[in-house]
């Protein structure tokens, strides 16, 4: 990383903007060169363009009026081949001419469109040239001018501003270094930081510990003999609690391990393929599950079956309740949706029947078969159905549930 107000970022800054002037310079060198005349003689050239316009508008009138006259012109020719006696002077058949190209063209509804000072043409110009005029422009090209103009004078200014940076700028200094260190230093001051919370935490504790004590020790320090006992206290004390420490860490070892019994035990009675698993455990390091096969190897949880994960899980739930030892009621939620008639059976009999004094299960139809009503009929006290009305939006509780689905 370097500082970003060095030296050599100023030229490199300025290294562009001098590219980007010199092309802005060449764009005005070539429009100089190609439309100056256009651009300094814009009103001369829109007087000639409304002049031209004139002009095309006579010629193509001309054309009209020939086309027009076409027919009189073949009706005078046969009209004077024909002989006249006495013969018509040379005036007088200009004159009859004229008279009759009139009458022809009033005939035809013909009236001029251009006035009688404008009926010439000034400029005998090609299609080409005319059309190069016509599209010339001249405002335009000015407008153009005069914007890179202006562009390009902003960058000089810019220009020039970044050259007063460069003489007063340092040369690049590289603080890839200083950044590490800083890094490095924020890190530890953060530990230290964390390290400095813990220790005003445990001093605080300490003190409030010590002025209990004293407490203790100023109502008790009228005579030497209250000093011993508290003394004796204290010991104690701390007896009591090496003794609590132990018998909660010797407990707790039997929970796992009595938990690990019962889940193991309850999982090979559940499971079809009672020998692919060795041996269920809780791992009292990790706590968490743990699943041998025979020759000791861990098997995945999380790579069996949908239904094979619900039967671990009621297994440990089994063993769970197990260790806790207490008769509380059970609340189990679909517990047969993925399950084949025999895991069906199986937790029916092995599990439901014995996991506690008083056990509900939610089921949906979809789980309900003929064989598992006869089976549940045995086990159950009592069956109700909530019958929910999708149009009135009230729940309906009726008594007898396998008897409506299996009828």
């Amino acid at each position: 990383m370097q500082n970003n107000e060095s030296r050599e970022k100023f030229i490199s800054t300025m290294s562009s903007l001098t590219a980007q002037h010199d092309r802005i310079m060449e764009q005005i060198s070539k429009q100089f060169s190609e439309q100056v005349i256009p651009s300094f003689a814009s009103k001369k050239i829109d007087t000639l363009k409304k002049r031209l316009n004139v002009e095309q508008r006579y010629v193509l009138e001309q054309q009209r009026v020939e086309q027009i006259l076409t027919p009189y012109h073949q009706f005078m020719s046969k009209l004077l081949s024909e002989p006249i006696n006495p013969p018509l002077t040379k005036e007088q058949l200009h004159q009859v001419e004229e008279i009759g190209k009139a009458i022809w063209l009033s005939k035809e509804n013909y009236k001029a469109t251009t006035s009688v000072d404008n009926q010439q043409t000034w400029h005998d110009l090609s299609p080409n040239d005319r059309r190069f005029i016509m599209g010339v422009n001249a405002s335009s090209v000015k407008q153009q001018i005069v914007e890179l103009i202006k562009k390009a004078n902003n960058i000089k200014h810019s220009i020039d501003s970044l050259q007063q940076k460069i003489d007063l700028a340092p040369s690049a200094i590289s603080v890839e270094e200083e950044d590490k260190k800083i890094q490095e230093i924020t890190e530890v001051l953060g530990k230290t930081k964390s390290i400095h919370m813990n220790i005003k935490k445990k001093e605080q504790e300490c003190v409030q510990e010590i002025r209990s004590l004293e407490a203790k020790l100023k109502g008790t320090k009228s005579t030497a003999s209250n000093a011993v006992e508290l003394a004796d206290d204290v010991q104690i004390y701390g007896k009591i609690k090496e003794a609590i420490d132990e018998y909660s860490e010797k407990v707790l070892g039997w929970k796992i391990d009595l938990i690990s019994r019962e889940f193991d035990k309850m999982l090979n009675r559940l499971m079809r393929k009672q020998d692919e698993f060795g041996r269920a455990f809780v791992d009292r390091h990790k706590m968490m599950i743990r699943i041998e096969n025979e020759r000791g190897a861990e098997i995945s949880v999380e790579e069996r079956s949908a239904g094979e994960m619900q039967i671990i899980s009621s297994a440990f739930i089994w063993g769970m309740i197990k260790a806790a030892d207490l008769d509380l009621p059970m609340i189990i939620d679909t517990p047969l949706g993925r399950l084949d008639s025999y895991h069906r059976k199986n937790l029916v009999e092995h599990f439901y029947k014995h996991l506690s004094k008083q056990v509900v299960i939610l089921s949906t139809d979809t789980e309900i078969t003929p064989e598992y009503v006869e089976l549940m009929k045995e086990y159950t006290s009592k069956q109700i159905m909530l019958d929910y009305n999708q149009k009135e939006k009230y729940t309906l509780i009726r008594e007898g549930y396998f008897e409506l689905v299996k009828g």
